[in-house]
């Protein structure tokens, strides 16, 4: 049986938030062979951090990709 994407991202959505988190923060960190600036990097590994913290401490919560477009929707229509 091979692996697939999908079946990568299910298992991990299925896992807890700080889970998810830190996985999150390992793969975008594998992405450091993409040419950027140390300062993008920063500004980006920042945000990222920011948003973990937000996840672990309930304050956000992940939203599957048809909530968020609902999301998006619903404020543009304003």
């Amino acid at each position: 049986m091979s692996i697939t994407t999908a079946n990568i991202e299910e298992v991990a959505l299925s896992l807890p938030a700080d889970s998810r988190a830190r996985l999150a923060t390992k793969l975008v960190d594998s992405l450091d062979s993409v040419d950027e600036s140390a300062a993008l990097r920063d500004a980006r590994v920042l945000e990222l951090r920011r948003r973990m913290s937000k996840i672990a401490s309930g304050e956000a919560e992940f939203v599957n990709e048809a909530a968020a477009f609902e999301r998006v929707d619903t404020i543009l229509a304003r």
